[in-house]
């Protein structure tokens, strides 16, 4: 039992410690048109954004509409000094295929002028271009290790990650106890 408690307390540690790069900047802030819940995070690769989003049951933010785009842009850009905007549309699975992160099918697309280009063969995932662009607001495909703020969407507030922590604490540690008692 020991053993097991100690190698909990590792795995928690280095989660959270991986997590600790990726925070949550703000939010939930509701959109009206959907009622779906939007967070921000720290500046981040879109790889570490979408991890982070996956540990807390969400992904990416899947843009569906002329409607949400405009929302997300308008909310978010030059919030917390935010200037680029991670959202889940990448194609790092099949270059030149892109999809989005939770799965949903596309259904809009926003892209800039020229874009998607894959510039240098390496641009992989997809962000806004920033407000000083004259592309700003359209989507622009960039390298997956560019740092910028994730959109996170989710249907309904997530957790803060410590309380995620906690939990898989206290499953680890009553685990054991709940297996011994129902062996006796």
């Amino acid at each position: 039992m020991k053993k097991t408690i100690i190698a909990t307390f590792a795995l928690i540690a280095a989660t959270l410690a991986s997590q600790a790069q990726v925070q949550l900047l703000t939010g939930p802030i509701i959109n009206p048109e959907n009622g779906h819940y939007y967070y921000m995070t720290t500046v981040a690769s879109w790889t570490s954004a979408e991890s982070f989003a996956e540990s807390l049951g969400c992904h990416l933010a899947t843009i569906r509409n002329a409607q949400e785009d405009s929302w997300v842009y308008n909310t978010f850009t030059g919030m917390d000094g935010a200037q680029n905007l991670w959202v889940g549309l990448n194609d790092l699975q099949h270059k030149g295929t892109y999809s989005w992160a939770d799965g949903e099918p596309i259904t809009y697309l926003n892209w800039g002028p020229g874009e998607p280009d894959d510039s240098g063969g390496i641009e992989d995932c997809v962000r806004y271009f920033e407000p000083s662009s004259p592309k700003a607001g359209t989507w622009n495909d960039a390298p997956n290790n560019a740092n910028c703020e994730g959109i996170i969407e989710s249907l309904q507030p997530v957790p803060e990650p410590s309380v995620l922590a906690l939990g898989a604490l206290a499953a680890a540690v009553a685990g054991p106890a709940i297996r011994r008692r129902n062996l006796r």
